[in-house]
This record gives structure tokens, C-alpha cells and sequence, in this order.
């Protein structure tokens, strides 16, 4: 159906990239971004405390898929806390939290890694408030909604360039990039930005620029225009 269609809107250009590979025609396809609806702001100390948090706080979110990558973040944490009172948050849910939480035990970390599960808005909002780093550490993404939201926040944030990461991040600039799955690098990336708080705030101030490329005028506006021109 989509290859008969006039008009075929994608979210990112990645997704253009796999659409054009089902036949459909390039001058078809237009891409618009979704809209993120961002978290109301929390002040960092407000957050902690509601949460009872300390210490360096690592958050991550998504599906608790294989491809998301959380088992190996969760190895980098222990030699993380040779030197820092790190702590790792993982919020969602699906068919890998068992692994995950197997894994927790076996490492010695019940009290360091926290799985909340799937969350409403207002809680993601005070995690969001409470982290010092964003990670995601993705084998795929269409387009991930998380790392917007994350960097709106002002976390500084490592991923990917899986899928449609480039569109968001641009490494060393609003953001840090790392293989995916790749320990050394993942490694490198979480020390750097522990050792160097003043990176973290310059990343974390220039990732708050996601805010006007995914927001809700934006992307009407751009709807507007493609129903305008049919």
C-alpha cells in the first residue's frame, strides 16, 4: 500500500532509507520528526532527594531486549565504583529482565542497580532530574524517543550511531558516541565523563537544543505544509 500512496511520512531518515527499500518512490517519502513531549524540569537536588539518591547516578531506558545493550553497562559498573559511589538505573521492561536481574546478583550489585520497570511520566521525569549521564547503549534504534528527552533534560548522553542516532547526536559536540556492545569504548566514554564534570555541563547545555527540532509547533507546522501542498 505504501508504494500506491502520495505522500508517505517517516520519522527519521533512517526510516526513509528502509522504506525506499520496500519499493516506494524517494519523491513520496517526506520526513518529519515526532514531537518529544518533554518532562517538567526538576531541580537535581529536588529529584535525589524525593528518589534517595546519591552518588553518580548512570540512567538508561528502553525495552529489556538484547539489542539494547544494558548487560554490558551493567559489567563496566563495578570497575566504576573502584573509584566513584556509581549507580546504575535501567528503567523498563520485557522479556530480558530476569537475565538482567540474574546478572545483578551474580555481579554483587542488588544495591547499586535499580530496575523500576516501566514508569509514568511524572516518575521519569524525577529519574531524568536525579541522573548525572544518560547511556544507551542501542544495536538498533529506528528512532529513539529517550535520547531527546534525555538531552532536553540537559544530561549529557552516550550512545550509538545505531539507526537513527546520527540525526540527534554529534559526538564530542552535544553528546558522546561508543560502538555498540563495544567494552573498551563504552569504558573510555563513562570514565571520561566522570573524571570530567565540566564536559559533562558543556554537553549537557548543548544537547538542550533537541528541544526546538522535536517540538510540538515544529512538527504541525511541517504537517501543515505537506497537507498544503497535496
Amino acid at each position: 500500500m505504501a508504494r500506491h500512496a502520495y505522500r508517505v511520512i517517516v520519522p527519521s531518515h533512517y526510516l526513509k532509507k528502509v522504506v525506499t527499500r520496500w519499493g516506494v518512490p524517494q519523491e513520496s517519502l517526506t520526513v518529519v520528526y515526532n514531537s518529544i513531549s518533554f518532562t517538567q524540569s526538576i531541580s537535581h537536588v529536588e529529584a535525589r532527594k524525593k528518589l534517595g539518591l546519591d552518588g553518580v547516578v548512570i540512567l538508561t531506558a528502553g525495552r529489556l531486549v538484547p539489542w539494547k545493550g544494558f548487560g554490558l553497562i551493567m559489567n563496566i559498573l563495578p570497575e566504576l565504583q573502584k573509584r566513584w559511589d556509581a549507580k546504575l538505573i535501567i528503567i523498563g521492561d520485557g522479556p530480558d529482565r530476569l537475565l538482567l536481574e540474574s546478572q545483578r546478583e551474580r555481579l554483587g550489585l542488588s544495591k547499586s542497580v535499580l530496575m523500576p520497570g516501566s514508569i509514568s511520566r511524572d516518575a521519569m521525569a524525577l529519574y531524568l532530574g536525579s541522573a548525572d549521564i544518560f547511556v544507551l547503549n542501542t544495536g538498533y534504534e529506528g528512532f529513539s524517543h529517550q535520547i531527546p528527552e534525555a538531552m532536553a533534560a540537559g544530561l549529557p548522553v552516550i550512545t550509538t550511531n545505531a539507526g537513527g542516532n546520527p540525526e540527534v547526536v554529534r559526538d564530542g559536540v552535544n553528546a558522546l558516541v561508543a560502538g555498540y556492545n563495544n567494552m573498551d569504548e563504552w569504558r573510555v566514554a563513562l570514565i571520561r565523563l566522570l573524571e570530567k564534570p565540566a564536559e559533562r555541563s558543556m554537553l549537557g547545555l548543548a544537547a538542550k537544543s533537541v528541544r526546538d527540532q522535536f517540538s510540538l509547533e515544529r512538527m504541525m507546522g511541517d504537517l501543515t505544509r505537506i497537507l498544503e501542498d497535496i
